[in-house]
């Protein structure tokens, strides 16, 4: 869904008034489906970054943290499931989407436009990234994070989509720096899954409780920091 989006904002320029207004009504829409999921989503993470950290040093209860979340987890998704089960309206909303991808006007779209598009993707990663170094506030780092993702993933879509097209054609999806921006947004992500972890684990036992669970927690955060550099 995020590809899609990325992909969707690159028409935005060469769309006329009753084209922007779909394209703007698809862009909340598939947002609304990534939100409506976020807790899932977030709780799933959460179980997989604790699973990352076990291993030979954990605290003797760090399973029956990774149990309780784990379980958390299954009830966070099964009470989704009550409220909609097999997540038909989400799978209806993405499935009138992609009917009406066809009628868009990717005709209209040139080179010149793919290179406009990606880089203002480009510029306003680069903004968040300044705004970043200079704040301690975790909602600009996962604005950094955001939009170095959109950028990525833009690109990458564009690649697969001309991948049997002339090699000069080619050449709009690439991305200078591509490997460096992965790696920012894979620190990024760490830091972020870190510290969603701790708030997740502090608030049940054994975690709540067990000041070695807190100091394995801590050292998480701090190795993510550190791994990011001037940035957090």
């Amino acid at each position: 869904m995020r590809s899609l989006r990325g992909l969707l904002a690159l028409l935005i320029p060469v769309a006329d008034g009753d084209e922007r207004v779909a394209l703007a009504r698809f862009d909340a829409r598939l947002q609304r489906v990534c939100k409506s999921l976020s807790g899932v989503r977030d709780a799933h993470v959460v179980v997989l970054t604790a699973a990352s950290l076990s291993g030979k040093n954990v605290p003797k209860r760090w399973p029956a943290l990774q149990a309780r979340l784990g379980d958390q987890r299954e009830l966070m998704t099964r009470r989704a499931l009550e409220a909609n089960p097999g997540f038909a309206a989400r799978r209806q909303a993405i499935a009138e989407i992609r009917a009406a991808l066809p009628a868009l006007p990717w005709g209209r779209l040139d080179t010149d436009d793919v290179r406009r598009g990606l880089k203002h993707s480009w510029r306003r990663a680069k903004r968040a990234e300044r705004h970043a170094r200079h704040s301690a506030i975790a909602r600009d780092r996962h604005r950094y994070r955001r939009r170095l993702r959109r950028l990525l993933l833009q690109a990458e879509v564009l690649e697969r989509a001309l991948d049997t097209a002339p090699k000069t054609v080619r050449a709009v999806a690439e991305l200078p720096g591509r490997h460096k921006y992965k790696q920012q947004a894979s620190r990024l992500g760490r830091l972020q899954d870190a510290q969603m972890l701790r708030r997740a684990a502090r608030r049940i036992e054994p975690a709540h409780s067990d000041k070695t669970i807190l100091a394995v927690l801590n050292d998480a955060v701090r190795s993510a920091r550190r791994d990011l550099g001037k940035i957090g």
